[in-house]
């Protein structure tokens, strides 16, 4: 079962699409994120939208209950830099 889910629904197409993004940004983490080509293919977002949905996602508390503190402030700077 996917941490956004409960066993009473299935996730909505936002919590889907949010754990998605944050999928593809740990991919990239170690690259600094992923480029804004791949943002925009896979979800029709530039990096800054990317960045805004990103962080509905990592304020939420299934994220703190799967992504490891150092995993949670490497998307925190990533979506900093996403937004300058």
């Amino acid at each position: 079962m996917s941490p956004w889910q409960s066993r009473d629904r299935f996730p909505s197409r936002e919590e889907s699409e949010g754990w998605a993004m944050a999928d593809l940004a740990l991919r990239w983490l170690p690259y600094g994120g992923p480029p804004s080509d791949d943002t925009l293919v896979e979800f029709g977002v530039t990096p800054t939208v990317f960045a805004q949905r990103g962080r509905r996602v990592l304020h939420s508390r299934a994220a703190r209950m799967v992504l490891s503190p150092p995993q949670l402030n490497g998307l925190h700077e990533m979506a900093d830099a996403f937004e300058r």
